[in-house]
């Protein structure tokens, strides 16, 4: 008697464990979105979940018009004297224009965030926010035009290289 109710249980444990891998195995999976430091977007290049048909993926690839190359300062705000230009791109994101412009410079965080500061001053912008981050400053400026992030980071707290990024959005 008693080795029948062990069977028994043996046999409802197994597929009690067979009926759990059948609902792990047929469970929807999440999409991971790439993380970004904040202050730099990342452009998402395809959707989350598969279309049902294939040919509306060529259809809703952004034109040549919103996704490109940017060779211009993002806020029409030259970098400082010692930049060296590293990338730059321009899209259009949820209806309005985006430009970003990337640069590497020599210099401390401190004096590169009053340099922005000065500059977008100079052009009537008006600074919005400053936040420190582990490793930088982030700093927002806002017009009537849009809104303007530049985020100053180094690798290092005593680098001597500083990584700045410059995203304008356009108002809608």
């Amino acid at each position: 008697m008693l080795a029948t109710a062990a069977y028994v249980c043996l046999l409802g444990a197994a597929v009690f464990a067979a009926w759990q891998i059948r609902q792990f195995i047929s469970a929807p999976r999440a999409v991971s979105q790439p993380r970004s430091r904040p202050g730099l977007h990342v452009a998402k290049s395809r959707p989350a979940t598969a279309a049902a048909n294939p040919a509306s993926l060529i259809r809703d690839l952004p034109t040549a018009d919103e996704l490109g190359p940017f060779d211009g300062d993002a806020a029409d705000v030259p970098p400082p004297a010692n930049a060296k230009r590293v990338a730059g791109f321009q899209r259009v994101f949820d209806g309005a224009m985006e430009r970003q412009s990337r640069y590497a410079c020599q210099g401390s965080l401190d004096e590169l965030a009053d340099y922005y500061k000065q500059a977008m001053a100079a052009r009537l912008w008006t600074q919005a926010d400053r936040r420190a981050s582990r490793y930088g400053v982030e700093l927002t400026f806002q017009d009537r035009r849009g809104v303007v992030h530049v985020s100053l980071h180094s690798d290092r707290p005593q680098a001597k290289i500083v990584d700045v990024v410059v995203t304008f959005t356009q108002t809608k």
